[in-house]
């Protein structure tokens, strides 16, 4: 799953995340990108519960091989996600630890956009 879309699912299910993913049926299959695209519902709950922790999310080659990304939502005064900054690229380019320092830069843009939206923090 790319980061933003961990991002959403992550920040829209603050009440009960496993409701994304108790029911399997076969139009709720987890389809495989490539390899690393996470497929288990066990494991899927276990990322999502890591990007809340985090406040944002990570993206390692889950959509496209080569493709890495850092992701944080925008709140609204409802502390509902509305919007999501992200910043994505070649592995080449972006290392591991070069992510890792941009990922509070996209967090402080968010909370910028956010305050500017009347988000105040707080569920």
């Amino acid at each position: 799953m790319p980061s933003l879309g961990q991002l959403h699912a992550a920040t829209r299910l603050r009440v009960d995340p496993g409701t994304l993913v108790k029911r399997p049926s076969a139009r709720h299959t987890l389809e495989p990108f490539n390899a690393r695209t996470i497929t288990s519902r066990p494991a899927l709950l276990a990322e999502l519960a890591r990007v809340r922790r985090r406040g944002g999310a990570r993206a390692n080659p889950e959509l496209e091989l080569g493709f890495v990304a850092v992701g944080a939502a925008v709140l609204d005064q409802r502390s509902r996600p509305i919007a999501a900054i992200g910043i994505g690229g070649l592995a080449l380019r972006l290392s591991p630890a070069r992510l890792a320092a941009l990922g509070p830069r996209v967090k402080g843009a968010t909370a910028h956009v956010s305050a500017a939206l009347d988000y105040r923090g707080g569920a």
